[in-house]
């Protein structure tokens, strides 16, 4: 016998199969890497800038009338992009928005601590000097 039949063998005998249960995922990514050059592309890329004019509308939204709710649903959607990895596409929206988030007195006085966590987060990743005590 020569060496290479030996290795063969002893591959064989030492490492046994394993049999793996199917995966629950079927055949979907590769039918969806198939179906991938069906993709019209600019169909998608005007649904993106569709998509971001949205966003940009929320923005102004609530620019105009800035009340307690408006602040915290502002603070969310900062967070919500940010978690995303979208803000790149809303750098001066959420510029603005951080400006008035931090010129807004009505978190100073809130006592849903969610809220002010998330604004002290806000502020501190956005550059803002913003003292960590609270006072109630």
């Amino acid at each position: 016998m020569d060496s290479s039949s030996l290795l063969q063998k002893d591959l064989a005998s030492s490492h046994p199969l394993a049999n793996f249960h199917p995966t629950v995922w079927g055949d979907f990514f590769i039918h969806l890497l198939a179906s991938e050059n069906q993709i019209d592309h600019g169909q998608l890329q005007q649904r993106v800038e569709m998509l971001k004019e949205e966003v940009q509308m929320m923005f102004s939204m609530s620019s105009t009338t800035h009340d307690g709710r408006r602040v915290e649903e502002e603070m969310n959607l900062v967070d919500a992009l940010q978690r995303l990895g979208l803000a790149y596409h809303f750098e001066k929206e959420i510029s603005e928005a951080l400006a008035r988030i931090h010129g807004s007195q009505m978190m100073v006085v809130s006592d849903d601590l969610h809220i002010v966590s998330l604004r002290f987060q806000l502020l501190r990743m956005g550059g803002y000097d913003i003292p960590s005590g609270i006072n109630l």
